[in-house]
């Protein structure tokens, strides 16, 4: 794998053809450098795959619990400090997508339900480049009387991070976090993510699993207001404990 400097050198490259305006171009001249362009856009797509890879290895996840998790977020994706951030329960909310209310609007959970889910799943994971995962199908253990969106809410967490793991969570975060990085040309030799959620489980849960992917998991408590000295000493401290 070539180096992260000289991966981000090519995007660039290629970032400026694919973008070029050649509407005043010579006729001449107008369909070779059209050529450029769309080879330019496809190399972006293949680099994006290599940037994706680069930025798993390079990751630093930073969990976040408290009551005041929103503050040290606002103050730690702001310009001075660049953190990106990803709410965990966006996953699991896209695999709902394609559910009917019919389906858990004072209903049973059932297989023709599960089958919505594991569809919605299939297509989640070939957006973000998982190949192989297992099937989360019906169970006894998860037929259940779902009242409203979040019964089916807190049901798919159950079933996908049982039989699949939590750590999708952070594979999809790698996937929204590359595709921003990647567009707003960010150069860091680490890429700090945020991942928080109003589910305190969850964030638990996520804290063990999220080493399957990177071992640089931390998390950090906020029950109190953050400012930008309290958040800036938190990442220093991440920064000192890197492995």
């Amino acid at each position: 794998m070539r180096s992260f400097e000289a991966l981000i050198k090519d995007i660039n490259k290629n970032r400026l053809a694919a973008n070029a305006d050649i509407s005043d171009s010579d006729p001449r001249t107008y369909t070779t450098k059209l050529g450029k362009k769309k080879r330019a856009k496809q190399n972006l797509d293949d680099l994006y795959l290599e940037y994706r890879e680069q930025v798993k290895n390079r990751a630093v996840f930073i969990l976040t619990k408290g009551a005041q998790s929103e503050s040290f977020i606002d103050v730690a994706t702001g310009e001075d400090f660049g953190c990106f951030e990803v709410e965990a329960d966006i996953l699991y909310n896209q695999i709902l997508l394609k559910v009917d209310k019919r389906y858990y609007d004072d209903q049973t959970s059932s297989p023709a339900l599960f089958d919505l889910l594991m569809s919605s799943f299939n297509d989640i994971c070939n957006d973000i480049g998982i190949i192989s995962y297992p099937a989360v199908l019906f169970e006894k253990k998860y037929s259940r009387r779902l009242k409203n969106k979040e019964d089916l809410l807190q049901l798919t967490k159950e079933a996908f991070n049982d039989k699949v793991g939590s750590d999708l969570v952070g594979l999809y975060a790698i996937d929204k976090v590359a595709r921003k990085a990647v567009n707003e040309g960010y150069e860091g030799t680490t890429i700090p993510i945020i991942i928080h959620s109003s589910d305190k489980k969850l964030i638990d849960e996520l804290e063990k699993s999220l080493t399957n992917i990177n071992k640089n998991v931390f998390k950090v408590s906020a029950s109190k207001k953050f400012t930008a000295e309290g958040v800036g000493k938190q990442l220093v401290k991440i920064k000192n404990s890197l492995k």
